[in-house]
């Protein structure tokens, strides 16, 4: 699965390098009445002109000039919120005993601890030598501890069903960005 980050990188780069803003729509551009200018206002120096190329007063040429002034301080506000998602949206890992325990644990230690009070058998053993401690993903923010066991809707140990990795909202944002989430 493509993470968000790194799908967000060239969004940010690309912004990184244009003229820095905020960007401003002129339209007493001074060289021509067919002319509208988009000014970097710090930088006192126009980065664009957008041309009324019809002998008519097209209204959608002032729109398309504050559209591309905006364009700038718009995405970075969507990066930032984007990234403000996936903040509280993070993987974090459950440990169980063994595969198909039924319960889980924060911890790969509490998991082992709990062997100590089942009767395991030598396949367990021999599984968790060959394989490690056995673990699931679940998102940090939308995990949901359920009371009663899985109804068998969901893929996951422990009663997680509506939180499993990624989560709903992360895997909405991968696929917005054009990311794979498989």
């Amino acid at each position: 699965m493509s993470d968000v980050p790194s799908l967000l990188q060239p969004l940010k780069d690309r912004l990184a390098k244009i003229t820095p803003g905020p960007w401003q729509v002129d339209r007493n551009y001074p060289f021509s009445q067919d002319l509208v200018g988009i000014f970097a206002k710090d930088e006192q120096r126009y980065v664009l002109q957008v041309e009324n190329q019809d002998d008519v007063d097209d209204p959608t040429c002032d729109e398309d000039a504050d559209f591309i002034a905006h364009a700038p301080t718009d995405q970075a506000k969507l990066i930032a919120a984007v990234e403000a998602i996936t903040t509280l949206h993070k993987p974090e890992r459950r440990w169980m005993p063994y595969e198909g325990a039924g319960i889980s644990f924060d911890t790969e230690a509490e998991a082992l601890a709990a062997l100590e009070d089942v009767d395991v058998n030598s396949v367990v053993v021999d599984d968790l030598a060959a394989n490690g401690t056995p673990f699931f993903e679940v998102c940090s923010h939308c995990k949901v501890i359920e009371d009663s066991p899985c109804d068998g809707q969901c893929t996951l140990e422990a009663g997680y069903c509506e939180s499993e990795w990624p989560c709903k909202t992360v895997a909405a944002l991968t696929q917005a960005l054009g990311g794979d989430t498989a």
